[in-house]
């Protein structure tokens, strides 16, 4: 395999109390014979069983740090050690496709306008079977559009109208540095730190969503409940106004610059750009589906209950809500969808989750 191109990449993986999940991630890139840099940011409490990971982590493509900080400051710590060109973050539950980056890294490399470069995505699940096994099922997830607007103000209005987390992508290292820097001086919280890491990533440049098969991510069986606040819990709780006003702070800061507007223009855009995801929001709670979908969490959060009843009101949940599901190892039933032909690549992945199983149903989330 020729590595040059990989020379020129650091996958970032930030972990918290889940090493099934990361080990099986490591021994998916070790399939591979690691291609390229990984930095691994552990914030775990629990103890890492050093039988396990110690081959692993003696490859010296792997620099492992552990840390008490928490996900952005970690990150903020562990890029200064990066010097690649080009950095990924990748969560423990997420499968990477070599190809994938390849052609991300051959875009960005061509062309400099844009920041972030990336591919076709899909979420994954398991359900136990008889005699323990597992069966999966996938869906078309993470659903990017490419953002080509010349300027910076229209890109950024655009992306908050039609938003989706850019950070997974394949990014240029000095603004990902940039992004974790302003993220930890201005936000402390999941949402506003996601949305001012992806709205930042579009202020700087452009992105492309190229035509090819990137990520598998998992899609656990408590992913529904997570309890991250929402814009909605936000503004019942009265802190959006605060929370917001930081968060409009660091965005025209960083677009009056970028787009050569004035402060007052700048904020505009950014209003405006707002205004418009929160009626998206807003609008979707409303809807019929979004209603039953919160009445479901509400069960699951607020009550004990046994897992056989949980994992049934999980499957009704997707039966209800998600469409397009297929199963994992049947994969070419994606007829007529950009998937149908990465087939052989989606395999591979079917065939490494059979050889490395997870307790998916008792491991907190990823919080990225």
């Amino acid at each position: 395999m020729n590595n040059e191109i990989f020379d020129k990449v650091t996958v970032i993986i930030p972990t918290f109390n889940r090493y099934p999940y990361l080990l099986r991630l490591l021994n998916y890139y070790k399939s591979y014979d690691f291609p390229f840099r990984i930095l691994i940011l552990d914030s775990s409490t629990d103890l890492l069983d050093q039988d396990k990971f110690r081959v692993l982590l003696s490859n010296n493509k792997i620099c492992y740090l552990k840390t008490n900080l928490d996900f952005v400051a970690k990150i903020v710590a562990g890029l200064k050690s990066v010097s690649t060109p080009y950095g990924i973050l990748c969560a423990d539950d997420m499968f990477m496709t070599l190809n994938g980056i390849r052609q991300s890294v051959y875009f960005l490399e061509n062309n400099t306008d844009f920041t972030v470069a990336h591919g076709l995505c899909i979420g994954f699940w398991s359900k136990k079977i008889k005699g323990n096994k597992q069966q999966f099922f996938c869906e078309p997830s993470y659903v990017l559009h490419s953002i080509t607007f010349s300027n910076p103000d229209e890109r950024l209005v655009y992306h908050l109208s039609n938003y989706s987390a850019t950070f997974y992508g394949v990014s240029r290292i000095d603004l990902l540095k940039l992004i974790f820097e302003e993220a930890a001086k201005f936000t402390d919280n999941n949402l506003f730190t996601e949305l001012l890491l992806s709205a930042l990533t579009l202020i700087y440049g452009k992105m492309k969503t190229l035509d090819v098969f990137y990520i598998a991510r998992q899609a656990l069986s408590n992913s529904m409940t997570t309890r991250s606040k929402t814009l909605i819990g936000f503004i019942k709780d009265g802190t959006y106004t605060e929370e917001y006003a930081k968060f409009r702070e660091c965005l025209t800061g960083h677009l009056s610059i970028k787009a050569n507007l004035d402060i007052v223009d700048a904020k505009k855009a950014v209003d405006r750009g707002m205004s418009i995801y929160l009626s998206v929001c807003l609008r979707n709670r409303e809807s019929v589906k979004n209603i039953l979908i919160r009445k479901i969490k509400d069960i699951l959060e607020n009550r004990r209950l046994p897992d056989r009843v949980y994992e049934e009101i999980r499957s009704l949940y997707r039966k209800l809500f998600i469409r397009h599901q297929e199963r994992l190892d049947d994969f070419k039933t994606f007829e007529n969808t950009p998937f149908s032909k990465y087939y052989e690549e989606v395999n591979q992945i079917y065939k490494h989750l059979l050889s490395f199983p997870v307790p998916d149903n008792k491991i907190k989330q990823s919080v990225i």
